[in-house]
């Protein structure tokens, strides 16, 4: 939600001091994001699993950015041979809110702290004369011969 505040900020603004701004918040909100994502990654994710977990996190992440740039790019020619270069140039700004926007409320209901506790809940380690709900398959999934 952050992000399309301060991305729509940008895109209505023209004040260097307040694009700096929303920036220094988008970086803060950033690594705060990072940490705890990264970190409720570790807890909940079994350790053989870790690392594939993660490459595939960061192939979506770093994976977006050049698809993230080409489609600014287009955005902003389409819209220049329509309106006026400082709106075509505002406009990568206030698109990326809108997807921002709509990604918060998609995925309110599938990340909340309910779900969070009970991914917690589910990776926690069983105690003596408990089982556990995680199923660790050390075969990989493979049939039982």
């Amino acid at each position: 939600m952050v992000s399309a505040v301060t991305l729509a900020i940008t895109g209505f603004t023209s004040n260097a001091f307040v694009v700096w701004a929303m920036f220094a918040i988008t970086s803060y909100v950033g690594v705060l994001w990072n940490v705890i994502t990264v970190s409720l990654r570790q807890t909940i994710i079994p350790d053989r699993l870790l690392g594939r977990v993660n490459s595939v996190y960061r192939f979506f992440a770093w994976g977006m950015m050049p698809i993230g740039g080409i489609v600014g790019g287009l955005l902003v020619t389409g819209t220049d041979m329509l309106a006026t270069r400082e709106l075509a140039l505002r406009v990568p700004f206030l698109f990326s809110a809108a997807v921002y926007l709509m990604l918060y409320f998609f995925s309110l209901p599938r990340l909340n702290t309910r779900r969070i506790e009970e991914a917690l809940e589910a990776a926690r380690p069983a105690g003596p004369g408990e089982t556990s709900d995680v199923v660790d398959d050390p075969g990989g999934g493979a049939p039982a011969a």
